[in-house]
């Protein structure tokens, strides 16, 4: 338990590294936020405030075999964990809002690391406006470093960001899907390279634990 924890610390602050004016966190992963849902249907997380943004992360779960369908989430200390049952199969939808528009005209990407079981894509959207190119996290006990360029997305003003989306797809029966905190900024090796020694530490971890 002490080594997961010194895991975690070290994956948040490795991403916190990134000096302030080459970054702007999103969403850290600290919150604290667990829950899950039982049974098919639609739900919503709670809204929680994750800094700049307010964060609602929402599933839509099916039954693919027999019994109930469980999914589940765990945000904290760096690390945001998306779970799906063996029986289960779900689509997450991670939405961040904000009252007051951020200003992301300064950066070039959105950034961050992942890591799953069985594969995952991920598409973005920024202001109502999709990215032109989605993402998609390889299966196994792979990490791998992410961008999504702001060039991707059409006719978006990024001096007036109020909403960022993000929506998780694939085959996610018994699943995880481990994500880092997302920054928004310009892509550095040194960056992509911290944010992934401490997400592979934390996944290496987990996938113990599990054994």
């Amino acid at each position: 338990m002490r080594l997961t924890k010194l895991a975690m610390l070290l994956a948040l602050a490795l991403v916190v590294m990134v000096p302030a004016s080459a970054a702007v966190i999103i969403d850290p992963y600290t919150d604290g936020q667990f829950n899950g849902f039982a049974g098919s249907g639609s739900f919503n997380y709670a809204s929680v405030n994750v800094g700049l943004f307010n964060r609602v992360i929402g599933v839509t779960q099916t039954l693919a075999t027999t019994g109930t369908a469980n999914t589940s989430i765990l945000s904290s200390g760096g690390l945001l964990t998306l779970s799906v049952a063996n029986n289960t199969d779900a689509d997450w939808v991670l939405t961040y809002t904000t009252g007051s528009p951020v200003d992301l005209s300064a950066m070039s990407s959105f950034l961050f690391s992942a890591a799953s079981d069985l594969g995952y894509s991920l598409g973005f959207q920024v202001n109502g406006q999709n990215s032109s190119t989605s993402v998609l996290v390889p299966s196994g006990n792979v990490t791998g470093n992410f961008g999504v360029g702001f060039a991707s997305f059409a006719g978006v003003n990024w001096a007036n960001v109020t909403s960022i989306v993000i929506s998780a797809n694939g085959s996610k029966a018994a699943s995880d899907l481990d994500l880092s905190p997302l920054v928004a900024g310009v892509p550095e090796p040194s960056t992509y390279a911290l944010m992934g020694a401490g997400l592979l530490a934390l996944a290496g971890l987990a996938r113990r634990r599990k054994a």
